[in-house]
């Protein structure tokens, strides 16, 4: 497993075993990540929201989040079991959790922003109607 910061992976930081909780047994290794790589992932987070995802409209990004979450089902299978290995959630509860992920995903959609706009420059007070 590699940290994944500004557009790049990176395999820094010392491993440290992944232990399922329910049954205590190690099923693998990450890396923990140093103080410095934490701080360059935050400054890559803020680059980004100044870039073009600030421009893109609430309906662009969700339709984004909803082709990443189509990619999520479909290895479905193999995201379940490392979530489950990784928290000891029992099988079906990873599936609870991806298919509630849509909702959130939508709401930007779903707020009416005064004057009715929902594009950048937009003042970002939703009026009452909102979700």
């Amino acid at each position: 497993m590699r940290h994944y910061v500004g557009g790049g992976f990176d395999a820094s930081g010392v491993p440290f075993p992944l232990v399922d909780p329910a049954t205590g047994r190690t099923v693998g290794a990450v890396p923990e990540a140093s103080r410095e790589l934490v701080d360059r992932a935050v400054a890559a987070a803020r680059a980004a929201l100044r870039g073009p995802w600030a421009a893109w409209s609430p309906a662009e990004r969700s339709r984004l989040l909803h082709r990443i979450t189509d990619g999520i089902e479909a290895r479905f299978e193999e995201f379940s079991a490392a979530e489950c290995a990784d928290t000891g959630k029992p099988r079906e509860l990873p599936r609870r959790s991806t298919s509630r992920a849509r909702w959130p995903i939508s709401a930007p959609t779903r707020i009416c922003w005064p004057g009715g706009a929902s594009g950048p420059g937009t003042p970002r007070r939703p009026t009452a109607r909102a979700l």
